[in-house]
């Protein structure tokens, strides 16, 4: 988008009122030039072009370009979020509400729609690849569910270098004005706090720690090998990024009679809370803030439910902790 290196006339201004930025993403898109994704373009030049039109100013408010431009935009995101949840209260509630899964309440099945609150988590360990071993997701769904992501917003594509555009993204998710129906409600982080937990808290099964496939981009130097250290590297940084995104789900989550039984049931286990293979294997400065950090999450949820919002507090018990390995 060269234009934010111009100025804006007269002629630029009535060119760009045309410009269809619906359009735009979807022709970029369809780009294969061997960079990180299709999207890259629209990736790292949207917010550019939107801090652009902002900076302008606009004799007639009805004809600001930035107003224009992220009205299209909005509605291109409604289109494409059809994909991960049907809007209105049933998916709200806490119901599936996603096209292609069964009805009910979704709490066994992951669903599209929940990479939606982790993608607005704005954290420096943020990474896709840690969404479907914190969401509890085999890797063969994980596959499948890629493969409907590719078809919309490719969420899983995104890497660090586009924060931007994920911060644009995250601010329309939380706004009810622009987003309707596809805002993200307290019951979605409900449910993907209660997945991250669980991955927190549960012991592992026996097997490969990093049972997914490597992206490419991880591999290209040795795609016939099978490298164990990276996947055990891999498994040590989500877990260390679902105790920072932990603090986040629950500070975003709806009062839960589910999510707060479960925390009680696993703050009063003997053995401690979270999976001692992984938390003895955490970095010392994880150990002494992120872990920190979760547990006093945990203590300010089960807190706000008891004091009066819906939720009894009699199961809450004590909150997560672990003793310090030696």
């Amino acid at each position: 988008m060269h234009c934010r290196y111009a100025v804006l006339t007269h002629e630029l201004a009535g060119d760009l009122a045309q410009f269809d930025v619906a359009r735009w993403i979807d022709v970029c898109a369809t780009w294969a030039d061997g960079g990180a994704g299709p999207y890259e373009a629209a990736w790292a030049e949207l917010p550019l072009f939107f801090q652009w039109l902002r900076a302008q100013t606009y004799a007639d408010p009805a004809r600001d370009l930035a107003v224009h431009h992220e009205r299209a935009w909005d509605g291109y995101l409604r289109g494409q979020l059809a994909a991960y949840v049907v809007p209105g209260p049933r998916y709200l509630n806490g119901h599936s509400g996603a096209k292609g899964e069964a009805d009910g309440d979704g709490e066994d099945e992951a669903l599209l729609g929940d990479v939606l609150p982790l993608a607005t988590y704005l954290g420096l360990l943020w990474d896709w690849a840690h969404f479907w071993p914190l969401l509890g997701v085999p890797p063969a769904a994980a596959r499948a569910l890629e493969e409907r992501d590719r078809d919309a917003l490719h969420v899983t594509g995104l890497r660090q270098a586009f924060d931007a555009y994920r911060h644009m993204l995250a601010g329309f998710l939380g706004d009810e004005r622009r987003a309707g129906g596809y805002v993200l409600g307290g019951a979605q982080y409900v449910r993907v706090a209660r997945r991250v937990a669980r991955y927190l808290c549960e012991a592992k099964t026996p097997g490969k720690l990093y049972a997914y496939p490597l992206p490419s981009e991880w591999t290209w130097f040795r795609a016939e090998h099978d490298d164990k250290i990276y996947r055990e590297k891999r498994a040590k940084e989500t877990f260390q990024a679902g105790l920072q995104y932990l603090p986040f789900l629950l500070d975003h989550a709806a009062p839960n009679a589910a999510l707060v039984a479960y925390l009680g049931e696993v703050g009063r286990r003997k053995t401690g809370v979270l999976d001692a293979i992984r938390t003895k294997e955490l970095p010392r400065l994880a150990w002494a803030e992120d872990k920190a950090r979760a547990e006093e999450a945990v203590e300010a949820y089960l807190a706000r439910c008891r004091n009066g919002n819906g939720v009894d507090g009699s199961g809450s018990g004590e909150a997560m902790s672990v003793d310090e390995p030696s």
